[in-house]
């Protein structure tokens, strides 16, 4: 005869199943006195697990719910991807250097400097200039990256501000920044002995061209026939774009040079001959 106490699953029972089912022990018990029982404690249902949707959702399949309605994170393989990008590198940083000062007349360039521009490509960049302050004046371009400027003629010390604006046509941003010259007229141009010929038939003559960097306004040159401005001065005849030139006739080569004098400020002497 078998001793069923030694059979755990009949003696002391399986518990509550799934379903909250209790199977106690083996009742009638097949002998003289049954063995003690353990407590089972209370019925607790069990817990559904998530982990399946929570799979589904990580690895961007559908699940579905009871009704059949598809739920969860769906991802088209096909969609283009969107780009992460940083608002700093797809927004143009304009910089600018200090005061640009030069004289009347003398054109400018408007310097500045995009810091992050390896972060565009090529032409995507555009650039508009405006005047901010300052009596107005003419750009050379209004869209160059780099315009000039020149002053109207003036005895009085005068500020320009500029504005730069630098756009991206890709990314639909843009930086700007405010360059500043000053028109000084105090700032002497620079003069430039470009041609010294003379000749010796017919009583000598003296031919000249020079030029200045002032072409905002017709300046004026006028040469000497020595080494110093004193004596007998001869202006030289405009041709436009700070270039000038004169022939002297009845004119031996003077011994100490000529030396060329601008009203703006600027002068040049020599004594070797071009020719």
């Amino acid at each position: 005869m078998n001793d069923f106490s030694n059979f755990p699953f009949l003696a002391q029972g399986l518990g509550y199943d799934q379903d909250g089912n209790l199977f106690g022990q083996l009742n009638p018990w097949p002998g003289a006195s049954a063995p003690a029982t353990k407590s089972c404690g209370p019925y607790s249902p069990p817990v559904a697990s998530s982990a399946p949707a929570s799979s589904a959702a990580a690895s961007g399949t559908a699940s579905a719910d009871p009704s059949g309605t598809p739920s969860g994170t769906v991802t088209d393989p096909s969609a283009p991807s969107t780009p992460s990008s940083s608002p700093a590198a797809s927004t143009p940083t304009v910089a600018v250097g200090d005061v640009q000062t030069t004289r009347p007349g003398v054109p400018v360039k408007l310097g500045f400097n995009v810091t992050n521009s390896a972060a565009f490509a090529a032409n995507d960049l555009k650039y508009t200039w405006s005047q901010v302050s300052g009596p107005t004046v003419t750009l050379s371009s209004n869209t160059a990256a780099s315009p000039s400027v020149a002053a109207p003629s003036s005895t009085v010390k005068t500020t320009y501000i500029f504005n730069i604006k630098v756009s991206s046509t890709a990314a639909g941003t843009s930086g700007s920044a405010n360059v500043t010259v000053v028109s000084d007229p105090a700032v002497k141009d620079v003069v430039t002995i470009d041609s010294y010929t003379t000749n010796s038939s017919g009583g000598g003559s003296i031919s000249i061209t020079a030029s200045t960097n002032i072409v905002g306004y017709v300046a004026e040159l006028k040469v000497y026939l020595t080494n110093s401005a004193t004596g007998t001065a001869t202006t030289l005849t405009s041709n436009g774009n700070g270039k000038f030139s004169v022939t002297i006739l009845k004119t031996k080569q003077p011994a100490n040079g000529i030396f060329v004098q601008s009203n703006g400020g600027g002068s040049k002497g020599t004594t070797v001959k071009t020719a």
